[in-house]
């Protein structure tokens, strides 16, 4: 591909395929060179070394005496007159493990780590640079002549005979001969001048130009020269696709004549920079690998082209094509890569895009300036006229959109090669990649407002300092408290949503903040920061803010330092909370249940020193007892909580009333009397349901179920309280008025747990009793509630006994039902012992038949009676 010519005190540098050629002039004259490792070492007639360094001037090295360089496998050996070495070139030329010769010798090759020698005694040896041995091997005449043989490790010499010449093949690890000898007639001495092939790309200071070599471009400045910049081979697969070259010599020169590559036809049709050209240069790229480097250039210098002349949407394509880093793309983009690449970060190019891009000015803004001054001035004016102003705005959103497809394909490509390989992309490409996403879209909230809630919900590495003040500027405050969740910072996203809440800031995705605040305050995990977002929630959602802070799946709080919080926020919050830990959790904690109590209590007579809603109450009371309702006084009560016409102040009243009458029915080791204390006076007055409740737990059973039957008119209620003394509410009508008062469910709980056990009939006839004579003393008013019990209870009731209490006033017709039961029970009763008389003299006639049965088949003794006759002829006569 490329030579390298020494004569005199100069060097030429020639390459055929780039049609360059280059000569460096010295004070000494090149003897040989080799080039290693793309660097280049010099040996001059005076046996000095040197190495050339990238301002293109050769360094003097301080070995001397070096005879020849051998070179194989990138080792350099240098020979000296009766010395080997190795030699390294880094930092600086130096010699290591020398090896001293018996003898000096005139000629040597090296074929791998061995070394095959002539020296003056007219002896060939071999020395193998792995173990430091030397193996002499035979003599010869004449002039020697080595010739390493590297893919089958040997070694070819000659000796003079009286012939002409023998040639010998030796084993270049055993010195044994192989193959035979070859017989030669004659001699012949070639003496070329000196000439040493180089591959292309030889890094001499970018002598010998080469377009796919790859070095390190700087993503923040093209201020960088190119020259001498690549520390590696350079990768020319594409540029070696030619099999057959013509060299042509003549005096003083040497040419060469080579067909061109696919990729030297492309790269000469891409810089013709026509339509028509670039697009056979694309089309011969279509048989290139595509993952070779040259397929990713040929498409990437056409894109480059079609982006500096502002054909953004050809070019998207071709970007993504090319395979090259997305960050190359964003480098024009100043606005999106703010603060994200760090001021010495580079990417790895080809030096020939590398050399293009030096060409195109640094922003996207400049790029389409210099287009549109290319194309219209001076005759219309970038700054002043309309339509360029115009078209300079729709090119920047053809910019815009360009690089939302680039940066979408490449987003997408990166997802699929982790879901498929289970392994991790490069984690700072991504989140550059994420964040110019995630600010691309807010800035399209006109055009699709989607896109970003669909991004920011899935796994990104969105770099929030740099993506939030566009998201804030654009308004997308819920996108950005979903990146804070997904990113970790549960404290931020709550914040936005409680600005979202309470109206500070807007976003139209913002649906339900609310909700969101709850949902994020169940992630929250620092009780700190639970407690007070927490209370905070209270003024706009108590039920949530208590849920979330009372029944926390992660962060318990400490309940103590909760009650104090709630009672210095809400004192409704604090209160529910209480029912929560005394009626859901059934805690034992005595001053806990006292507060609740106390705060049940107190909402009862808070609510009667308002004037209106004791006279309202009262109104109820009077209007319940006269219209001889179908239902308990509780029921009625609850029922009112649904009627529209019932003020709000009476219904937070009665729903305090029914509280407390269902804590006191729930409860078993209260202090009643002082309870009875605490109500007073009103307990006397229009609290009577709450004191027949109390009296029942004292086993006043005669005082409450005259409060309930003649005072309260609450039948329905006295009868259940003869079943079950202590209890005014049945299990179903209490789980009623819980639903229907809208109570929390912390009070379900609690009656669930308790459990309602009957008395045995001898109690409940006594309390049927009770409750009869009561009805007695108000027998008129009362006669239907008298039949009604005679008739439902009839089963409880002493006939006798109740016979003589009914007033001689009721109606028969009242209380025929009764009188019917107890004479059909009578006769019933009657019939029940004729039964039982059969049935038992049925039985004793089996007994008797199995007890004859036995004895039959026993025996029995025969005893004959005394024959007294002829005793008593003997009297007579």
């Amino acid at each position: 591909d490329s030579l390298i010519i020494g004569y005199n005190n100069e060097l030429d540098f020639e390459s055929y395929k780039n049609n360059a050629i280059n000569k460096i002039r010295f004070d000494c004259t090149p003897k040989q060179v080799v080039v290693v490792n793309n660097s280049l070492i010099m040996l001059d007639t005076d046996g000095v070394l040197y190495q050339f360094n990238n301002n293109q001037q050769p360094v003097k090295s301080g070995i001397r005496n070096v005879i020849k360089l051998l070179q194989s496998n990138n080792n350099v050996v240098v020979v000296k007159q009766s010395s080997l070495a190795l030699l390294r070139l880094y930092p600086k030329l130096t010699i290591i493990n020398e090896l001293p010769l018996p003898a000096q010798h005139t000629h040597s090759a090296i074929n791998n780590n061995i070394i095959c020698l002539a020296d003056i005694s007219s002896t060939y040896s071999l020395v193998n640079l792995n173990n430091s041995r030397l193996i002499p091997l035979l003599s010869f005449n004449g002039t020697p002549s080595i010739t390493p043989i590297e893919d089958a490790d040997e070694f070819f010499m000659t000796t003079k005979n009286d012939v002409g010449c023998v040639g010998v093949f030796i084993n270049s690890y055993t010195g044994e001969p192989k193959h035979g000898t070859i017989q030669f007639h004659s001699t012949t001495s070639l003496q070329p001048s000196f000439l040493q092939t180089a591959p292309l790309g030889l890094d001499v200071p970018q002598l010998i130009p080469n377009q796919l070599e790859l070095i390190s471009f700087p993503l923040l400045d093209n201020n960088v020269d190119y020259g001498g910049s690549s520390k590696g081979p350079s990768n020319n697969d594409s540029q070696t696709e030619t099999t057959q070259v013509i060299l042509a010599t003549k005096t003083g020169g040497l040419y060469a004549f080579i067909p061109p590559s696919l990729f030297q036809q492309s790269i000469c049709l891409l810089e013709m920079e026509t339509d028509g050209a670039r697009e056979q240069a694309l089309s011969l790229a279509k048989t290139l690998k595509q993952d070779g480097l040259d397929y990713q250039y040929i498409h990437l210098y056409a894109a480059l082209q079609l982006f500096k002349q502002t054909s953004f949407n050809d070019a998207s394509i071709l970007f993504t094509k090319s395979q090259c880093d997305i960050r190359l793309i964003l480098r024009w983009f100043p606005d999106l890569i703010a603060g994200l690449f760090d001021p010495d970060e580079f990417v790895r190019l080809p030096l020939g895009i590398s050399t293009y891009i030096s060409k195109i000015p640094h922003t996207i803004d400049q790029v389409i300036v210099a287009n549109l001054e290319k194309n219209y001035s001076p005759y219309l004016s970038v700054e002043e006229d309309e339509p360029i102003k115009d078209l300079k705005t729709t090119l920047m959103n053809n910019a815009r959109t360009m690089v939302l497809e680039c940066l979408s394909r490449e987003h997408r490509k990166r997802r699929r090669s982790r879901q498929s390989s289970h392994s991790d992309s490069d984690a700072y490409t991504d989140m550059i990649l994420d964040t110019c996403l995630a600010i691309i879209f807010a800035e399209k909230t006109s055009m699709d407002r989607n896109a970003l809630s669909i991004f920011v919900s899935q796994p990104n590495t969105v770099l929030l300092p740099i993506a939030e003040p566009t998201l804030v500027k654009q308004g997308r405050y819920t996108a950005l408290a979903r990146l804070y969740e997904t990113h970790g910072d549960t404290t931020q996203a709550l914040e936005i949503h409680k600005g979202l809440v309470e109206g500070s800031i807007t976003d139209i995705d913002s649906v339900e903040p609310l909700k969101d605040t709850v949902r994020l305050l169940n992630k929250v995990e620092e009780p700190d920061v639970l407690l007070n977002y927490g209370l905070w929630l209270l003024a706009h959602n108590r039920s949530a803010g208590l849920q979330a802070l009372s029944s926390h799946p992660k962060t318990p709080l400490d309940e103590t330092k909760l009650l104090e919080s709630l009672g210095n926020t809400d004192k409704i919050a604090e209160q529910e909370y209480l029912e929560i830990l005394v009626l859901a959790r059934n805690r034992d904690d005595k001053d806990i249940r006292r507060g609740l109590l106390e705060r049940l209590i107190g909402n009862v007579l808070g609510a009667f020193k308002n004037e209106s809603i004791s006279k309202n109450m009262a109104k109820i009371d009077d209007e319940y007892k006269s219209q001889r309702c179908n239902k308990s006084y509780t029921q009625y009560l609850t029922n009112l909580l649904e009627n529209d016409n019932t003020r709000t102040d009476v219904k937070e009243s009665i729903k305090a009333r029914i509280k407390l009458v269902l804590y006191l029915q729930i409860s078993t080791d209260l202090d009643w009397s002082s309870i009875m204390r605490s109500l007073e006076p009103l307990i006397n007055t229009t609290l009577m349901l709450e004191k027949g409740v109390i009296l029942g737990k004292l086993e006043q059973h005669n005082a409450a179920l005259n409060i309930l039957a003649r005072q309260l008119k609450d039948t329905y209620s006295a009868q259940h309280y003869c079943a079950f003394p202590g209890f005014i509410l049945s299990a179903n009508l209490a789980r009623k008025c819980i639903n229907d008062s809208h109570l929390s469910n912390s009070w379900l709980v609690a009656l669930a747990r308790t459990s309602m056990v009957a008395v045995s009939p001898s109690i409940r006839s006594h309390l049927l009793r009770v409750l009869l004579d009561v009805y007695m003393v108000d027998g008129d008013f009362f006669s239907a509630e008298i039949a009604s019990l005679l008739g439902s209870q009839a089963l409880h009731l002493d006939f006798i006994e109740t016979l003589p209490k009914i007033p001689n006033d009721i109606p028969l017709a009242s209380i025929k039902d009764f009188m019917l039961r107890q004479l059909r029970r009578s006769e019933h009763r009657k019939r029940e012992l004729s039964i039982l008389k059969g049935i038992a003299a049925a039985e004793n006639l089996t007994r008797t038949e199995e007890a004859w049965l036995a004895t039959r088949e026993a025996g029995a003794v025969v005893e004959e009676a005394v024959d007294d006759t002829n005793n008593g002829y003997e009297k007579e006569k």
